[in-house]
C-alpha cells in the first residue's frame, strides 16, 4: 500500500485529496514508532536528493543458534592440553595475543581441573 502512495506522488503528478494525504501521513508515523528503522532520516535523505524509494513491509525470519550451544560444542572438541601448554596459553591471553581457540583450549583445561 505504501508503496502506491510513494509510486504515485513522484512518479505521476496527480493530485491527491486530503484523504491520501492522511494516510500516507498515518503510514509514516507507524513506521517510526519502531526505533530498530532508520526509515525517517533515509526518507529525508532521499527527498531531499529528489530520489524515489518504496518501502517492503514483508518480514523475514531469521533462524537463530544458541551461543551458549555452541560454546559448549567447541568445548567439547577442543585439544586436551597439559599444564606446561596450559600456562603457556595463559601468557598469550594476559597479552591479549591468544586466539579464539587457544581460550577455548583454556576453559576446556579449567573444566577438567574442576
Amino acid at each position: 500500500m505504501m508503496d502506491w502512495f510513494f509510486e504515485n506522488e513522484y512518479k505521476t503528478k496527480i493530485k491527491k485529496s486530503l484523504f491520501y494525504k492522511i494516510q500516507k501521513y498515518n503510514e509514516v508515523e507507524r513506521l517510526n514508532k519502531n526505533q530498530s528503522l532508520f526509515v525517517t532520516g533515509l526518507v529525508k535523505l532521499l527527498k531531499d536528493k529528489n530520489c524515489t524509494y518504496e518501502y517492503d513491509n514483508s518480514k523475514t525470519t531469521v533462524k537463530k543458534e544458541s551461543v551458549g550451544k555452541i560454546i559448549k560444542e567447541r568445548i567439547l572438541n577442543a585439544e586436551d592440553i597439559t599444564n606446561n601448554k596450559y600456562h603457556e596459553l595463559l601468557e598469550l591471553q594476559t597479552k591479549g595475543c591468544a586466539t579464539q581457540q587457544d581460550k577455548i583450549k583454556i576453559e576446556k583445561h579449567i573444566y577438567k581441573l574442576k
